[in-house]
């Protein structure tokens, strides 16, 4: 269980239901160059085109949830040029961790319309908003 100050709770049909988010901006070959992000820290998989490692807490200081149930993210493509076939921008989950100390990472792959994978253009955002069960209370 995520020890932190909870702020308002989420309305859901489910105790413990907590949500963090970020936004991370590309750079070079999918580089991160900046991110702003609560509650995870998220690495480039060296070994990977377009994967991104998605750690709950910090590497140091991880955060242990009880259950994985959603991640929702979307790419910011450039004001007025259009996505071409080369570019990285539709989110798919990869590699969730559930263990029995809880859910800790999950890879978030980036591939272009084909499937294929590839990485973000130089320039564009990624928002991500991740939901997790804090606890095994049940309603």
């Amino acid at each position: 269980m995520a020890n932190r100050y909870w702020k308002d709770e989420v309305m859901t049909l489910e105790k413990e239901i907590r949500q963090i988010h970020g936004i991370i901006v590309f750079g070079a070959a999918g580089a991160i160059t900046t991110q702003d992000l609560k509650g995870f820290t998220v690495a480039k998989t060296a070994t990977e085109t377009g994967r991104y490692t998605i750690t709950m807490g910090s590497t140091s200081n991880p955060d242990t949830y009880y259950e994985f149930k959603n991640l929702q993210a979307i790419v910011q493509g450039p004001t007025d040029a259009a996505l071409t076939a080369t570019d990285g921008y539709i989110p798919v989950l990869r590699n969730v961790d559930v263990s029995s100390d809880g859910f800790q990472t999950v890879d978030l792959q980036l591939t272009d319309y084909a499937g294929a994978d590839k990485n973000a253009t130089s320039g564009n955002k990624l928002y991500v908003t991740i939901t997790v069960k804090n606890s095994s209370v049940d309603f």
